[in-house]
């Protein structure tokens, strides 16, 4: 395939949405001057985004790398509007998933700018870690600071954010801080810079309380020293062992002050997934009698209502029975296998961190209606892992 162009004002009016929505997705809830613009700013700049991706000849042509992925992900959208018709009623009929099917253009709009435009991928890194900064700085001022509420479960928040993804935020900011410290080539000034804001945001990450964040970013160093080409295996091991027994000393020192380290321990000592193992059994053996297709949407808020699965399996099982789930999963196989071939090709082993943070917040929550987790899926992919394009 040959190189992608860039066509003067269109491109850079494209890269200038692809900026405006990597940001924004940092301030997806926010109210300014007593009006609420939540969610607004992130559709508007998507939406606008993946419109100007469809009147360009090379987003199309871009469909063919890895296509195996952009062939799962469709079938399965078709499946799912299939299933949702079929179980559609007079109160739920609203079978055609608007905003799965834009938030897999979207996600097909990023990657296709991604591969297309190396300083593309990289700025959108950059202006994601200031977001998250930005994020830190106002909370530790105190500004947008959520009212602590049983909801919220006594779990630091800002504007309101659920704080499972606004700890997911905050965790894939501070890996990719870490790519511009130790992998990327990066002028002082601004590594200095990273290294300081490097304690803010993964201190905040902490406060809350997502043990699916927290996690993703252990696991994330993890690999950064096991997988590292700068350090020899006996320095890897001893690394990792000193990074693990800091890491489990922390947690114990402070288990009255964070959260997080109470979670933690409540789930190693009890299995305890704050109730979601109950809902999983539950759903399961109330939808195992439509287990080829599944129900759909449709159905599934018809006998359920919006209570979430807190599980994207089983919300794939639900929706769109063994048929669907079997593409869904040939979706992430493929994912999985294009982030070990770039590994084995390139030595970039950042799109394996990416995938292995995505598969826990597909095991803990949503993904479809997640735009903040397609676009960590678009970062898999980035020009210099694919050589034949060039």
């Amino acid at each position: 395939m040959s190189n992608f162009p860039k066509f003067g004002l269109y491109h850079t009016l494209t890269n200038l949405f692809v900026y405006f929505f990597v940001f924004s997705l940092c301030f997806e809830r926010l109210t300014l001057n007593g009006v609420n613009l939540d969610f607004v700013l992130t559709k508007y700049f998507s939406f606008i985004l993946v419109l100007l991706s469809l009147f360009n000849l090379n987003f199309w042509k871009g469909l063919l790398v890895n296509k195996s992925i952009t062939i799962y992900l469709i079938i399965y959208f078709i499946i799912l509007t299939f299933s949702s018709f079929i179980n559609k009623s007079l109160f739920y009929n609203s079978y055609f998933d608007y905003l799965f099917l834009l938030n897999v253009f979207l996600f097909l709009s990023l990657r296709g700018k991604f591969i297309c435009d190396s300083s593309v991928f990289m700025r959108s890194q950059y202006l994601f870690i200031i977001g998250n900064i930005l994020l830190s700085v106002l909370y530790f001022l105190g500004v947008g600071k959520s009212f602590i509420t049983h909801e919220l479960e006594s779990r630091a928040t800002i504007f309101g954010n659920n704080q499972n993804y606004l700890g997911l935020s905050l965790s894939i900011a501070s890996l990719f801080i870490f790519r511009f410290l130790f992998i990327e080539k990066t002028n002082l000034g601004l590594k200095i810079f990273f290294g300081i804001s490097l304690l803010p945001i993964s201190y905040f990450m902490v406060l809350t309380g997502s043990r699916t964040a927290f996690l993703s970013f252990i696991c994330g160093v993890f690999i950064f020293i096991f997988l590292s080409s700068k350090l020899n295996l006996f320095k890897k091991i001893i690394t990792a062992i000193s990074s693990f027994i800091f890491i489990v000393t922390i947690l114990v020192v402070f288990n009255d002050k964070f959260d997080i380290s109470q979670r933690i321990f409540s789930t190693i000592e009890s299995g305890d997934t704050a109730n979601r193992d109950v809902i999983w059994s539950g759903l399961i053996y109330l939808f195992s009698d439509y287990f080829l297709l599944g129900v759909g949407k449709t159905g599934y808020l018809r006998m359920i209502g919006d209570l979430s699965p807190h599980n994207a399996f089983i919300e794939v099982f639900i929706y769109t029975g063994l048929i669907g789930s079997l593409f869904f999963i040939a979706f992430l196989a493929s994912l999985l296998a294009n982030s070990l071939k770039t590994y084995n090709k390139t030595r970039n082993f950042f799109p394996i961190i990416l995938f292995v943070a995505v598969l826990g917040i597909l095991l803990t929550g949503q993904f479809f209606d997640q735009k903040l987790v397609w676009f960590f899926v678009a970062c898999m992919f980035e020009r210099s892992n694919y050589f034949s394009l060039t």
